[in-house]
């Protein structure tokens, strides 16, 4: 579960990576685009080092793989699988910024809920209207907030007071990576992603 979490922040349509995209001014449709590959990497090892973990631990198995199953479950997936498609490749073709595909998305989805699987009415599209709005306020106080904390970050010139103090520890760069990635490591555990 630790292993698989990573991925999500990297395969797009990526929230961090959106976030990430709009603070540092760069393209988000290069950065979905550079997720892509690794993402998959890594869904593939993990896929091999399960298959391993169950064949020496003998878990029980599922029913067999079938490509006519594959095929049918492709089927059933295949109007909401255009999604993904429609965001990655509007941004990457340049027919929608990523705001634009944003919504190009939600109404793909909205019209796959409301005709074709029948599954969103007036109530369930309040209901999730408003968490949607939740999410997107807290997420943008998180930005608030930690835009302001760089701020003050700047301001009272903390970066190279912490490269000073990490070069009294030792010039070594090997080093300071592993200090670097130990104190990520730690503070990690504790602030949200974003």
């Amino acid at each position: 579960t630790a292993a698989s979490s990573t991925i999500g922040p990297i395969i797009p349509p990526s929230l961090p990576l959106v976030v990430y995209g709009v603070i540092a001014d760069t393209s988000i449709g290069q950065l979905f685009a550079a997720g892509l590959i690794p993402g998959l990497l890594m869904a593939f090892a993990l896929m091999i080092m399960v298959a391993i973990f169950s064949k020496i631990r003998n878990y029980p198995r599922d029913e067999r793989f079938s490509v006519r199953l594959f095929l049918s479950s492709f089927w059933h997936a295949i109007l909401p699988l255009f999604t993904p498609l429609i965001i990655v490749g509007g941004i990457l073709t340049g027919i929608f910024t990523p705001t634009e595909a944003a919504i190009a998305a939600v109404a793909y989805s909205m019209f796959l809920g409301v005709f074709v699987y029948r599954t969103l009415d007036a109530k369930r599209l309040l209901r999730v209207s408003m968490d949607t709005v939740e999410t997107t306020a807290s997420i943008m106080m998180i930005v608030a907030a930690s835009s302001i904390f760089a701020w003050i970050l700047t301001a009272n010139q903390v970066a190279p007071m912490f490269a000073e103090i990490m070069l009294g520890f030792t010039d070594n760069p090997v080093a300071i990576l592993l200090l670097i990635m130990l104190i990520v490591l730690v503070v990690g555990c504790f602030m949200e992603t974003l």
